[in-house]
């Protein structure tokens, strides 16, 4: 609910608060904003430092869109390909945070993103082989093994601990 704002091509828009939808066409710059939802319609948007308090479509024919540093409370859902989304926080109870549905060379990197019960990279839904580049988003997810060698109970044993991160780190 609530008016709505639509930038036409060309277009930048900075620190408003839209009460329903926001709507992007070609090359338009959104900064600063708060809005319910957001749409990008056209190629070549920047959308950077703002609050979407609800869902976000990357059209198909917005290629070349860069996200970042936005706040996200929905799913983003990317249907269009060479886009870079980085340093996001993105937050939903959806099953995935990121949805890359047809497009292909998306980047989707240094993000917090939660989704239902998927976290980090797991929370990118994107189809192998189309050259999407998915990686580095938080939480990262982390392997513990824990190894006891010739433990005799009530005596000292040595246990060996390997934590690897995301990164093999």
């Amino acid at each position: 609910g609530g008016c709505g704002l639509t930038a036409m091509v060309n277009s930048t828009v900075l620190d408003n608060t839209v009460a329903g939808a926001m709507t992007l066409n070609a090359d338009c710059t959104a900064e600063g904003n708060i809005a319910n939802t957001l749409t990008v319609s056209g190629a070549n948007c920047i959308v950077k430092g703002n609050t979407i308090n609800g869902a976000v479509t990357v059209a198909a024919a917005a290629k070349g869109t860069e996200m970042t540093g936005n706040t996200i409370t929905g799913l983003v859902t990317v249907n269009s390909g060479e886009n870079t989304i980085t340093a996001n926080d993105i937050r939903t109870s959806s099953e995935y945070a990121i949805d890359l549905k047809t497009g292909a060379n998306n980047t989707v990197t240094d993000n917090t993103l939660y989704a239902s019960e998927k976290v980090g990279d797991a929370a990118v839904k994107f189809t192998e082989g189309k050259d999407n580049l998915v990686q580095y988003n938080l939480p990262l997810s982390t392997e513990l093994t824990v190894v006891v060698d010739d433990a005799i109970v009530g005596e000292s044993s040595n246990i060996n601990i390997k934590l690897v991160d995301a990164k093999g780190n």
